[in-house]
């Protein structure tokens, strides 16, 4: 990695252009956790030259909005490049990176940082959606017990990407090792977070949550996904990102909910 199976094209996601639909942005639809939550994933196929994993290099940012400070990661459009069938190294995404050029060595020096498409069953935060009731769109999410403590359950239930650093890979690798690469695609995982950027640790388990048994549905959205590697370089931004539990009365909805009540209820 980067991938190097690329098609040359430039496309920019096959999602609703010129129409505010969050579910197609592909910014908006990470794994975003806050500290002290959690997310249940399934990282749909094994690990090892991972068609839907890419590592990439980044900046660490640093800015002041609004009187607060700011951290994120920003690609390199520099430092990020691939050998062509000639030899040559080609820039996987054009132009300078006006971060290379910073002052503050903190800024100018990159890291390598990991982008993966994961099927995310939900996110569990230890609090309530902060725009509930200040947005319309935005919905309260329903209070769950995990273990000995209570959590407020946002379901996804669609593929999402997972943006992590090594450690987050060395825990899934762990755990295909140990379970073997059939069980492991078959096999849920609880991701958790502490702390904040970019002092954040995080370890993983095998989940706790009881879940519906879709392990079929899932493995049927891996051939669809936009190649990793453009999204890493923003060169698809969006994407119809499919739900496997929707809202309207159709076949595949009743499936979900089927499998909802088969799983107890908890979920």
């Amino acid at each position: 990695m980067p991938r190097l199976d690329r098609p040359s094209t430039n496309e920019s996601g096959s999602g609703m252009r010129g129409k505010y639909n969050p579910n197609t942005i592909i910014p908006w639809n990470c794994v975003r956790m806050e500290s002290e939550s959690f997310a249940v994933l399934n990282m749909m196929l094994p690990m090892d030259n991972s068609p839907i994993i890419d590592v990439a290099q980044y900046h660490s940012h640093r800015s002041i909005t609004d009187g607060k400070q700011q951290f994120r990661y920003v690609y390199c459009s520099t430092k990020n490049v691939y050998t062509d069938d000639d030899g040559r190294q080609r820039q996987i995404t054009p132009g300078e990176c006006d971060l290379c050029k910073s002052q503050d060595e903190d800024t100018k020096t990159t890291r390598p940082r990991f982008n993966l498409w994961a099927f995310c069953y939900a996110i569990y935060h230890a609090n309530q959606n902060p725009r509930a009731g200040r947005y319309d769109d935005a919905e309260e999410w329903d209070q769950r017990r995990v273990g000995n403590r209570h959590y407020y359950q946002e379901k996804v239930m669609k593929p999402q990407i997972l943006q992590a650093p090594q450690t987050v890979i060395n825990i899934f690798r762990g755990y295909e090792e140990r379970l073997g690469a059939e069980k492991f695609v078959s096999s849920n995982f609880d991701l958790a977070k502490r702390g904040i950027a970019p002092a954040v640790q995080y370890t993983g388990y095998e989940s706790q949550v009881q879940l519906p048994s879709i392990t079929d549905d899932i493995r049927g959205i891996v051939e669809s996904l936009p190649d990793i590697e453009k999204v890493s370089a923003e060169l698809i931004t969006e994407w119809e990102f499919p739900q496997l539990m929707p809202d309207s009365g159709d076949a595949e909805s009743g499936k979900a909910k089927d499998a909802f009540e088969a799983a107890g209820g908890e979920f």
